[in-house]
């Protein structure tokens, strides 16, 4: 009975269902009947309105393509001038390393403490040895002149002594041989004609090989060039570091943290200039140091590890043997420290996981430690020697790493 009962409901609820939708097909057909026409043209319009809008935004699109094109190139070319800005500060530009050269060079022609490499000591032993040999040669010439003016004088000794003799033994002859004697004579002064024209000779042949001699001597004293003065080679140095200066200043300035440092070198570089034409040696050799150390610190600009830090050490050891020949020993005491606090920094990051820097960073270690010693001892002519060991050691770890 209850079976029954639901089929019941559910039949009149799909009557009503039927029933409603048919009422609602009557009144759309109405509806559409009295408000259709406006419906459509409604439609119309709204399709209309769609279109012209789109064609309206394409031509837009159209005119506006190259001010976007423009501002895509714009951002393209910001993007790669900062990529161009971040290598220039991992490269090391050729005009520092040009600057650092020449103030080395400045150093050396003043005699200066500075690591000379290997080609500039062979360089150096050929000319000692080129000087040497120069000096031997003439010392054997005059010798062997001394030597020929003795044999000559001898000779002419015997001959005389030969002479005497003839005529000694002449007149004890007797008269039975005087038409003989009058022979000899005659023949025995042909003889002495053919010495003395012998002897004109020999004479003319000796002053001929004195000029000679007297003309080698001044070649190889010209080919000796004399000691010049050292301030003349100096200058052409100072003003190609001015130079250098000019074209490398604009392209360091748009590296950061770079502003301070430039202004310092500059400030370093016209005192250097000053005390060069000023002929101060002592006052030259301190400014041109002062003027390394700031390359170093110009070197820190760059992206490149250890290479500041070689530098500043070659400018700390120089300072000390520069402290040491104007017996300021607290400016040596002060700068020793420096280099071993330095060194140990710069040490652990050569060696570590670097097999190749070991050695001769052990060597270096050694000779710092040497160094100090005689620091301490206030030696001026050993720390000036020992300081030289330094810095070339320190010249060997700086090759490496511009080769890294």
């Amino acid at each position: 009975m209850f079976k029954y009962t639901n089929c019941f409901r559910y039949i009149n609820y799909a009557k009503k269902y039927f029933k409603k939708t048919i009422i609602g097909i009557r009144l759309f057909k109405s509806f559409m009947q009295t408000h259709g026409i406006r419906i459509c043209v409604i439609f119309i319009l709204i399709l209309t309105a769609i279109v012209f809008s789109a064609g309206c935004n394409g031509n837009k699109s159209k005119n506006q393509d190259p001010s976007a094109e423009r501002q895509s190139a714009e951002t393209q070319q910001q993007q790669q001038n900062e990529g161009k800005d971040s290598q220039s500060s991992t490269e090391i530009p050729m005009e520092l390393e040009k600057l650092e050269k020449d103030i080395e060079e400045i150093i050396k022609i003043l005699n200066g403490p500075s690591a000379d490499s290997e080609e500039e000591t062979e360089e150096k032993d050929k000319k000692s040895e080129q000087q040497n040999a120069d000096e031997t040669g003439s010392k054997q010439d005059e010798s062997g002149k001394e030597e020929k003016k003795s044999q000559d004088k001898e000779s002419e000794q015997k001959n005389g002594e030969n002479k005497e003799n003839g005529e000694e033994n002449d007149q004890n002859s007797g008269g039975e041989q005087e038409g003989d004697q009058k022979q000899q004579d005659s023949k025995e002064g042909q003889d002495k004609e053919e010495q003395k024209e012998e002897k004109n000779q020999q004479n003319q042949k000796d002053q001929q090989e004195d000029k000679s001699q007297q003309e080698q001597g001044k070649g190889t004293r010209a080919q000796q060039p004399d000691k010049k003065d050292p301030w003349q080679d100096i200058t052409p140095v100072i003003d190609k570091l001015h130079f250098t200066w000019n074209s490398y200043e604009p392209k360091a300035a748009k590296v950061e943290d770079s502003h301070d440092k430039l202004n310092t070198f500059s400030d370093s570089l016209n005192n250097l200039t000053n005390s060069v034409n000023s002929k101060d040696k002592l006052s030259t050799l301190v400014n041109a140091n002062k003027c390394y150390g700031d390359i170093a610190e110009l070197y820190s600009i760059y992206k490149k590890p250890n290479i500041s830090e070689v530098k500043k050490l070659k400018y700390y050891t120089r300072n000390i043997i520069l402290g040491s020949m104007k017996n300021d020993w607290s400016q040596a005491d002060e700068n020793m420290e420096h280099v071993k606090t330095l060194w140990d920094l710069l040490k652990n990051n050569l060696t570590e996981n670097n097999e190749e820097y070991k050695e001769p960073s052990g060597t270096l270690d050694f000779s710092i430690k040497e160094f100090e010693k005689v620091v301490n001892e206030k030696n001026q002519d050993l720390v000036d020697l020992k300081g030289r060991i330094v810095l070339a050691n320190i010249e060997i770890i700086d090759k490496k790493l511009k080769g890294d």
